[in-house]
């Protein structure tokens, strides 16, 4: 495939464990670059785009991350503590009894403000989101705001981007764990995250084609949904990944090829996959599916615009 003008950028998509890592995995010829869970976890909780190296790049392997500004982050913040408060609100001590909602806005402020007393758990959010419902609503959207603020000048400086280089695949997600997964101890900054840009050095985007890999249609959450269907809208191409255990039922491929309908012919394709890791440690069934799997794994289908 010749060198091309237009730029092509393929939407990969999909439901949460349905194999969206090892198929671009599989594409990228720079190790697991996309990071891989299972059948029921979800580690895609940012948009990423994957695609060709820098002018000015001297190491193999380079992401930028790219955060919300203050305003966006204000409007988050607030449609966080709306929602939790549209939600019938449980007695703090009856946890399970939360709505979904609820629990959502709970994980996104524990995860970045753990080393705030009032955010360190679920009980404690409980308690100060209480405070929001009244006269002071407006005050404790204010607090979280300022907490934000602080946390990412503390964390990046006055930079609007983090650069990070790397020889390896390991390496860089390793380095870029606390941007885009959950940290055991301290706060991570993922929620506050726009996008990860990829540059790797593979013959796929060398050619100018982008991979956009967002988060798994499981996670309803409104700022994760907000952003990427942001990022859709640059889709000229689309991938949508399934299990074979459920490829024929499953509502979200139907679903995304009406979507994607409108980018025209030839311009979408469902993979079907086994697991969202294929490899020799985790591949389970006989040696005639595991031989079929290396060979899908080996064939690129070549996308040229206009398709």
């Amino acid at each position: 495939m010749s060198a091309t003008t237009e730029r092509i950028t393929i939407g990969v998509v999909g439901r949460t464990g349905s194999g969206k890592s090892a198929t671009l995995n599989s594409l990228f010829q720079v190790g697991e670059i996309a990071r891989c869970g299972g059948l029921v976890s979800c580690v895609t909780l940012t948009t990423n785009l994957y695609c060709g190296k820098r002018t000015d790049q001297a190491s193999p392997l380079l992401a930028e991350v790219f955060f919300f500004t203050e305003a966006d982050r204000y409007k988050m913040i607030s449609r966080w503590v709306h929602d939790y408060h549209s939600a019938t609100a449980p007695d703090p001590a009856q946890i399970t009894m939360a709505t979904a909602a609820q629990l959502m806005v709970c994980e996104a402020l524990e995860t970045i403000f753990k080393d705030h007393p009032e955010c360190e758990d679920y009980h404690a959010i409980h308690r100060f989101l209480a405070d929001a419902k009244g006269a002071d609503g407006g005050g404790v959207v204010a607090k979280l705001v300022q907490w934000s603020n602080d946390l990412l000048v503390r964390t990046v400086g006055n930079d609007e981007t983090v650069t990070i280089t790397a020889s390896n695949a390991s390496d860089l997600l390793s380095q870029l764990e606390p941007y885009d997964s959950e940290m055991r101890e301290g706060p991570s900054l993922w929620p506050f995250v726009s996008l990860i840009r990829f540059h790797i050095d593979d013959p796929l985007t060398a050619k100018g084609i982008h991979f956009l890999d967002t988060p798994g249609h499981s996670l309803s959450e409104f700022t994760r949904e907000y952003n990427a269907t942001r990022y859709r809208r640059e889709v000229t191409h689309a991938m949508i990944t399934t299990q074979t255990c459920i490829a024929l039922s499953d509502s979200a491929v139907h679903a995304e090829c009406l979507r994607m309908q409108h980018l025209g012919r030839d311009r979408v394709v469902v993979v079907v996959t086994r697991t969202d890791i294929i490899g020799d440690h985790t591949m389970s069934g006989s040696l005639r599916e595991e031989a079929t799997a290396r060979r899908l794994k080996d064939h690129l289908t070549q996308l040229e615009p206009g398709g």
